[in-house]
């Protein structure tokens, strides 16, 4: 049997998740920050610095993850969305009894909560980039500058 459970407060609670689970395996899931920014913004109404500055401590909380969790794996977003075997590799290879998993079929995510109905993988990234004005831009970069060894941790680039 499979649990899995997704809330955004045990991205600080995974140390002490792994302590009381034991048997417990992580997979850590990150997003480009400009995509999360203007997801958040837009849905929740939060200020763009606020959510680039979301971003930046989800990042530092999920680097001290990936040092102290001790059966973890570390996947992107956009790899979830057009990489589909290259993230179910790397999940086989943590939990093997996974294999036989898919990403086929429909999912309910946050569109759905809007009355959408459910829909395939997608990566949603470019279009929210696109949202984003040159003035989000920058104010987005503003906070990402304090954010370097983040950025460069997992791979993504300052605009």
């Amino acid at each position: 049997m499979v649990l899995l459970e997704k809330s955004p407060p045990n991205v600080i609670r995974a140390e002490l998740l792994q302590e009381h689970f034991p048997n417990s395996y992580f997979i850590v899931m990150v997003r480009d920050p400009y995509a999360l920014s203007e997801g958040l913004r837009r849905r929740q109404g939060y200020k763009i610095e606020r959510c680039a500055t979301h971003w930046g401590e989800s990042m530092r909380f999920q680097m001290k993850n990936l040092k102290i969790l001790k059966k973890v794996v570390c996947i992107k977003y956009a790899d979830l969305c057009d990489n589909q075997k290259l993230v179910k590799d790397k999940i086989t290879a943590l939990l093997p009894e996974l294999d036989d998993f898919t990403f086929e079929g429909k999912l309910y995510g946050h569109h759905s909560l809007y009355g959408k109905e459910a829909m395939p993988i997608k990566n949603l990234n470019p279009d929210q980039i696109k949202n984003l004005g040159t003035n989000d831009i920058k104010r987005i970069n503003s906070v990402l500058s304090k954010y370097k060894k983040e950025i460069k941790y997992f791979n993504y680039r300052i605009r």
